[in-house]
């Protein structure tokens, strides 16, 4: 990965959907995720005519995608428009050298920009790097489901956890 100055954060454009979804394809482990996802040009265009945003952490010059960032309302309701949840995804080349928490706190400020007083995200029990990532950015534990998915002959738990976003 390049340095950390040199890595911006923009919107996906369609022709990022082919490699955006060999990246989640990849990516999205049973040790981060309960569901085989089977990401594809199809559903980003479903997600998006949903409201769902897709951020890409890419090179400045050669715009190589080194992660994703998927961020939508936690509730459809009016009353739950202060929740806002994400996805990061940092390729595994790229992880290890400060881009997740790069991506936590973009996200940390976009939510402070928009108007949102929370960011909730759910982490299994299993996906170490992540809980510790969300912990050193200040998200607290909220909640936890215990034996919520069987995956890989074990039980996982699933865990909640959230930021409080200040001078809201």
């Amino acid at each position: 990965m390049k340095e950390a100055q040199e890595i911006i954060i923009r919107q996906m454009e369609p022709r990022d959907f082919v490699e955006v979804a060999k990246i989640e394809n990849i990516g999205w482990t049973s040790i981060s995720t309960p569901v085989n996802i089977q990401s594809s040009p199809e559903r980003y265009i479903e997600n998006l005519q949903a409201g769902v945003r897709y951020l890409l952490a890419v090179e400045e010059k050669s715009d190589e995608i080194f992660g994703v960032l998927v961020l939508h309302d936690r509730h459809k309701i009016e009353a739950g428009k202060h929740v806002l949840t994400f996805s990061p995804l940092v390729i595994e080349s790229a992880r290890g050298q400060g881009l997740g928490t790069y991506l936590v706190e973009f996200v940390k400020n976009y939510a402070a920009s928009e108007g949102y007083s929370k960011i909730t995200i759910e982490v299994l029990s299993t996906d170490i790097p992540a809980i510790h990532l969300y912990e050193k950015c200040g998200f607290v534990k909220e909640g936890k489901q215990k034996n919520e998915f069987f995956i890989d002959g074990k039980w996982v738990d699933n865990l909640w956890y959230a930021y409080f976003v200040e001078n809201n």
